[in-house]
């Protein structure tokens, strides 16, 4: 059966054809702009100006910090927020669960949706898919994966816990090794409770082929997973170079975490000659240095504070949307040194859309995005050597900037994102 298309009431009781989407948000921009949360904003409002799109609503999870209530309250028009969480990572149960699912489905049941998008499956909880199925049962539900938390119990990053090593692959005695406290058979147990749930699912996307690659290798079927870009809001000054761009100035965008990459940035600004390092400026903007482990807030602090007093680093913080394209307009490169695999970062969208160049490390969804040589550059991950060559060799080299920046293909539009969302639908893929 395809699922997804309805007739609605329309003036004077007429009817029309369109879609009535709800998509569910791991949280909402304006509260923490991580990239899942800018992809779904952007992803719905999209959809409500396609053509044959009745009603597009989001609701965005919200973690205030307290005991959840599973309160829905209105944010802005046809948004809502959430007030849930999750109890149990490792089998991503949701706190309350009856509390919380008892608002969400009075308010399925009055939207009446035929298409449920869940972008993510983190913050709103596995549980939530089975609900859905239950109190719209012909909806056609989308579940956009982005990392790999089905798959890895670590975060969901594929990366050894202690070691920081790069993961290929999960198995339960490998996961095992990560959780000294579980027995494999627990990890065994929650592949098959993470599949049991997937199996409600009537369409998957993957922003990347890498990443859908692992999930295949993992369990799902390739022909249930369609790659499709994560949608970006057209910037506000998009491609708009600063007049005179002398290829001397990196930014770093994200937030402050681990894996993050930032480092081996900061070890490799380091280690340039102190006369190399006035010519050149790097920019950190992001936050939640704060709420990294100890030992990790404390080393970067120790690197950036000498680069800092020397001039060449910028530590200019918290950022938001509206912000955004002005930090854009200030660098000539976009800094992605991160060490673990990615999925679709959206800060490289956000250059590209800006007209910068990428310096990134060079695996998994970071060397999808982006092209070696044509509109940006590849960095062996992890290697603060090699990121200090790199910053060596194209900082204030004008001919290479312009060359990689005349090779940037700016992102597909909302529009063209959302319209291949929905002929998953029309498909009945």
């Amino acid at each position: 059966m395809v699922r997804g298309r309805r007739c609605v009431a329309h003036g004077g009781g007429r009817a029309m054809t369109g879609h009535r989407i709800v998509t569910l948000s791991n949280g909402h921009p304006d509260l923490g702009a991580g990239g899942s949360e800018v992809a779904a904003k952007a992803l719905a409002d999209a959809y409500r100006d396609l053509p044959g799109v009745a009603e597009s609503q989001l609701v965005a999870t919200l973690d205030t910090g307290r005991a959840p209530t599973g309160a829905l309250s209105s944010h802005a028009p046809g948004e809502w927020l959430w007030d849930t969480g999750i109890s149990d990572w490792f089998t991503l149960r949701p706190a309350h669960a009856a509390e919380n699912h008892a608002t969400l489905a009075a308010f399925l049941a009055r939207v009446q949706p035929d298409i449920v998008h869940l972008h993510h499956y983190a913050r709103p909880g596995l549980d939530v898919i089975p609900l859905i199925r239950r109190v719209v049962p012909d909806a056609h539900i989308i579940l956009t994966l982005h990392e790999y938390l089905g798959i890895c119990a670590a975060d969901g990053q594929m990366v050894t816990r202690g070691e920081g090593r790069l993961c290929t692959h999960a198995a339960p005695v490998i996961c095992a090794r990560c959780f000294p406290d579980r027995d494999p058979g627990q990890f065994w147990l929650r592949r098959e409770w993470m599949l049991r749930h997937f199996a409600l699912v009537d369409s998957f996307v993957a922003p990347s082929v890498f990443l859908r690659e692992r999930y295949v290798a993992w369990g799902l079927s390739r022909d249930r997973v369609a790659v499709i870009g994560n949608a970006i809001a057209p910037p506000a000054a998009a491609r708009a170079p600063r007049r005179d761009p002398d290829a001397t100035r990196f930014a770093f965008f994200g937030r402050l975490t681990e894996l993050k990459g930032l480092e081996v940035l900061l070890r490799a600004v380091a280690m340039l000659p102190r006369l190399r390092r006035r010519e050149i400026s790097v920019e950190i903007n992001g936050t939640g240095l704060d709420r990294q482990p100890a030992a990790f807030a404390a080393r970067i602090e120790a690197l950036a504070a000498p680069l800092g007093a020397q001039g060449v680093l910028d530590w200019a913080g918290a950022y938001d949307a509206a912000g955004l394209s002005a930090r854009m307009g200030r660098c000539d490169w976009v800094l992605v040194p991160s060490t673990w695999w990615e999925n679709a970062p959206m800060v490289i969208h956000e250059a590209f859309a800006h007209g910068r160049p990428v310096v990134c490390s060079d695996i998994g969804g970071m060397a999808e995005m982006v092209r070696d040589g044509v509109d940006g550059v590849y960095v062996p991950v992890g290697s603060a050597r090699a990121w200090a060559d790199a910053l060596d060799r194209l900082g204030g080299d004008h001919a290479t900037w312009a060359r990689l920046a005349g090779g940037i293909a700016p992102p597909p539009a909302p529009a063209e994102i959302a319209a291949a969302h929905l002929a998953l639908v029309a498909g009945g893929r």
